[in-house]
């Protein structure tokens, strides 16, 4: 995308300049929300609270961290999406657990619904489209890259679940990949559309400063002449 322009593409350029809370002060708003809302939910499935514990550091906070850890100093090494920044793009796409996973632990106990790992891939899956936009926009470099960066929570993630047993194997690669697919097709006309429509608008603008030019040339053209 270019550096400036008018509407959306102007809109993309203030949110890469938008600073971000500490790192330390992320870091706590993601911890509370996956916690708060395991803890509140996963005792429902039978759960006590030091098992409980254990699968919201091991399956969603570790993962999670180590990914954007990985994202930001080895995959993007981006000036934009720092991990401060990727952080809080964190706590924004896990901010549905608070609102998903209660609604799965009722759901469960009147015996509708999935397991409490199905809940999490929920989460995991509506958060594809802004994590894929997040990355394909607001990054350089390649976009396959940029494309993988925005993946490799989502699959650090989805091993966790799958390695401690809180989720199938075949039904989490099936949902998320179906996901993903859809969020980057999505976001990569999206980008395209937004792209072209600033080109648009950068070559009307040229159109009309080089009309305006001419007039003014065209005027003192004239001036000149009635002056000799």
């Amino acid at each position: 995308m270019s550096e400036s322009g008018p509407g959306t593409v102007g809109l993309f350029n203030f949110i890469r300049r938008i600073g971000f809370p500490s790192t330390v002060e992320l870091l706590s708003v993601f911890v509370t929300v996956i916690f708060l809302s395991l803890v509140l939910s996963l005792p429902e499935y039978g759960l006590g609270l030091q098992l409980v514990f254990g699968y919201a550091l091991v399956t969603v906070a570790l993962p999670t961290i180590l990914g954007e850890l990985i994202t930001s100093t080895v995959i993007l090494r981006d000036k934009v999406l720092t991990f401060r920044r990727l952080m809080g793009l964190e706590a924004v796409s896990w901010s549905a657990t608070a609102l998903i996973l209660p609604i799965s632990a009722v759901l469960h106990t009147f015996g509708m619904g999935t397991g409490w790992g199905s809940a999490i891939v929920f989460v995991l899956a509506i958060s594809l489209p802004i994590r894929t936009l997040s990355f394909v926009s607001l990054t350089d470099g390649s976009i396959s890259r940029r494309i993988f960066a925005s993946l490799v929570v989502p699959l650090f993630v989805s091993v966790a679940l799958i390695v401690s047993g809180a989720t199938q194997m075949l039904a989490t690669i099936i949902v998320l990949s179906l996901v993903s697919a859809a969020s980057i097709a999505g976001v990569l006309r999206f980008v395209q559309a937004i792209d072209q429509e600033g080109t648009a608008d950068l070559h009307v603008e040229i159109r009309i400063r080089r009309k305006a030019r001419g007039r003014d040339d065209g005027d003192g053209g004239d001036s000149r002449h009635h002056w000799f």
